[in-house]
């Protein structure tokens, strides 16, 4: 039974890992998200300055197009930021799949190690049932 309470111990703290590798891994997502929204945002907002810029006065069309620019070069950034995090999501989600893996494979362990321990106590309540019944017969 000590092995069995050691293999216990063991998926509690894989679980521990699991949790913290799916917390890892939703807090890079939520950056990338982030980032994503924010370049939707300054491009929504480039088309709207390009819009405003649509008034005949030329300075205030080189002013909206100086701000459509400008905006359409952070929604660039933005995008580009959150491309730069895909190695670290994949690398987050590895590490999560191979976690996930360990606590199925403890899990089928002590799955196997409780029904041993079930046949193993059976047996013993047969024995003693065997011998208790032996002893009457003598």
């Amino acid at each position: 039974m000590k092995e069995l309470e050691k293999y216990h111990e063991i998926l509690r703290l894989l679980k521990i890992r699991e949790t913290a590798a799916e917390k890892a891994l939703a807090s890079v997502l939520a950056d990338r998200r982030k980032l994503t929204e924010q370049a939707d945002r300054f491009r929504a907002q480039a088309l709207a300055a390009v819009a405003e810029g649509e008034v005949p006065s030329a300075g205030a069309m080189l002013a909206a197009d100086r701000t459509g620019l400008v905006l359409r070069k952070k929604a660039s950034e933005s995008l580009q930021q959150a491309q730069r995090l895909q190695p670290e999501i994949e690398a987050r989600e590895n590490a999560l799949r191979e976690i996930i893996g360990k606590v199925t494979a403890m899990k089928d362990v002590i799955e196997r190690l409780e029904f041993v321990a079930g046949q193993q106590e059976e047996e013993r309540q047969d024995e003693a049932s065997l011998s208790a019944l032996q002893q009457r017969r003598y």
